[in-house]
């Protein structure tokens, strides 16, 4: 398992890597991972947005993306539309340490 420093690298590196880039198609080896939800929906989700950042928590990346989504609870804001919602990513690097773009 990688310790932190070797998860900063990972995350600096992917920063310079792909912020500012769509993404175009996904691939989800374990489905369980991404449990309730299913893999074409998760997937339908995540196509065409822009990684806005990229930064970490703990041992965790995280993968910020410019959300269509709407908050659908919760104020809505004063123009009368309701609030966008930023999508993150969380990923950990498990046992390998690998991130493979």
């Amino acid at each position: 398992m990688p310790e932190l420093p070797e998860v900063e690298h990972v995350v600096r590196a992917l920063r310079r890597a792909v912020v500012g880039r769509t993404i175009i198609a996904s691939e989800i080896k374990l489905p369980k991972l991404i449990s309730p939800t299913s893999v074409s929906s998760f997937k339908r989700k995540i196509k065409g947005t822009q990684i806005t950042g990229v930064s970490r928590r703990g041992k965790f990346i995280l993968i910020e993306l410019d959300g269509d989504g709407t908050v659908r609870h919760g104020r809505a804001s004063d123009s009368g539309s309701p609030a966008r919602r930023a999508l993150v990513l969380a990923v950990h690097l498990r046992m390998t340490g690998a991130f493979l773009i």
